[in-house]
């Protein structure tokens, strides 16, 4: 049985190798905490009084959010924050580069478009007061 202390200490974030040989070589991306994951599907996720459905917009949107979340260094810690300026820093470069390092950010954290839509159709039974009654 794991306890508090194996929890803490383990290290669960998987990094992964991606060539990019447009820019000369290799970088590493990583899998998010759960605060990265909650702030990606904050932003891709959007609920109205119908339920909730994914925002495509958003999805788009956020491209360079993803990337400045996953790209890291070979030990895992961020090239990039979430903030305006590296967002627009990455948002400047190559769209394809982006959108290829993008897409291999989602599948590493299981958030393809299918893993986003089941997100969304779980999130309906959600509490919308936001707290969870026993």
């Amino acid at each position: 049985m794991l306890n508090r202390d194996a929890i803490v200490n383990m290290n669960d974030r998987k990094i992964v190798l991606i060539n990019i040989p447009e820019w000369g070589g290799d970088v590493f991306i990583r899998k998010w905490s759960g605060k990265e994951r909650s702030l990606f599907l904050s932003k891709s996720i959007k609920a109205d009084g119908n339920g909730a459905e994914v925002n495509l917009d958003s999805l788009y949107d956020n491209m360079a959010l993803v990337v400045a979340m996953s790209l890291c260094d070979e030990v895992g810690t961020r090239l990039f924050t979430a903030e305006q300026e590296d967002i627009a820093i990455l948002s400047s470069k190559d769209g394809e580069i982006i959108q290829r390092i993008y897409q291999e950010a989602l599948v590493l954290n299981g958030l393809a478009k299918k893993s986003i839509e089941e997100a969304a159709k779980n999130s309906e039974s959600i509490p919308k007061s936001g707290s969870i009654s026993d």
